[in-house]
């Protein structure tokens, strides 16, 4: 109703709320975004979508797609290799983290929610490895 300033505001549920130096910490954990040439990433991506293998190009249309997904695969456990957990491997595709771009995506409230088979000081390892401790 016009004029009315009797508004109703759906409060947060202090939880799931996060105190303002955990914000800033967020922010500032974030510092690596702002040093991104967009125009840069932009035309990468471009290339990314245009861009021929020649190790696919033999391969028909279904092989090539199946390729392209143990390609994604492999990106998982190689980023899992480098923390020194490949027992994660399976878990996290069972997870959805198929490619590793996916991984940039991993959030503290998802590890503790959705991946409760790590244990605390892998969880810590893993978001500083995604740039999101």
């Amino acid at each position: 109703m016009p004029g009315n300033n009797n508004k109703v505001y759906m409060t947060r549920d202090p939880e799931d709320d996060i105190t303002l130096e955990e914000r800033q910490e967020w922010y500032s954990r974030l510092a690596w975004e702002k040093e991104l040439d967009m125009q840069k990433e932009s035309r990468l991506r471009r290339e990314g979508l245009f861009w021929k293998d020649p190790a696919l190009d033999a391969l028909d249309e279904s092989d090539r797609k199946w390729e392209v997904v143990q390609m994604g695969f492999q990106q998982v456990a190689d980023f899992l290799q480098g923390l020194a957990m490949p027992q994660y491997h399976e878990y996290f595709l069972a997870k959805g983290f198929t490619y590793g771009a996916k991984l940039r995506w991993m959030t503290r409230k998802y590890l503790e929610e959705r991946m409760p088979s790590i244990c605390e000081a892998d969880k810590e390892t893993i978001l500083e490895a995604c740039a999101n401790a």
